[in-house]
């Protein structure tokens, strides 16, 4: 089965580097079986055929359940108007499930910190802890040759050189800390 959400006309005339960007939600592993909807992402201009910009399956945004960040650059209808059609195709699923859709202007790069994770509890001088970041590409292209630095008191403690990320891509990056002798 499947079901189409298609928009109205929109102007992209005023809109430099213009991309599509909307949140989807991974239902993974729901009943021990992985989230195989599709959900295939289409652009036309008025009168003319819509044309596949994107096409993913929900288990592959993400190991964790929750909502991915997608991005769908549209550098070659900028200064024109078009429409978009989302398409879901049940596969094993009820939903395919979207929200936050917004048209607007993409950077080529655009890194940030999506969450940070360390022990909450107090630990002893000489132990050892780790520090988890997730790092999300809001731009369109391929993220590569960046580092993360780890502070602790304005003072850097590690720094880290960074794996390519794709656009709208998550990856994790670990942190071995040791906890200063007194």
């Amino acid at each position: 089965a499947s079901a189409e959400i298609i928009t109205g006309k929109i102007n992209l005339n005023d809109i430099p580097n213009p991309c599509l960007s909307f949140h989807t939600y991974n239902i993974a592993r729901m009943a021990g079986y992985p989230h195989e909807n599709e959900l295939v992402v289409e652009v036309r201009t008025p009168g003319g055929e819509f044309k596949e910009m994107r096409r993913m399956v929900m288990s592959q945004l993400g190991d964790e359940e929750g909502w991915y960040r997608v991005n769908v650059p549209l550098h070659e209808y900028a200064g024109k108007k078009i429409m978009v059609r989302f398409t879901g195709i049940g596969h094993n699923m009820t939903y395919t499930l979207l929200d936050n859709i917004t048209i607007g202007s993409i950077e080529s790069h655009d890194l940030s910190a999506r969450s940070l994770s360390a022990p909450d509890h107090k630990l002893r001088p000489g132990s050892r802890f780790n520090v988890k970041l997730m790092v999300e590409n809001n731009g369109y292209e391929t993220a590569s040759d960046y580092t993360v630095s780890l502070f602790c008191n304005r003072e850097k403690v590690q720094e880290k050189t960074g794996a390519p990320i794709a656009s709208s891509e998550l990856t994790s990056i670990l942190f071995d800390v040791e906890v200063p002798p007194t």
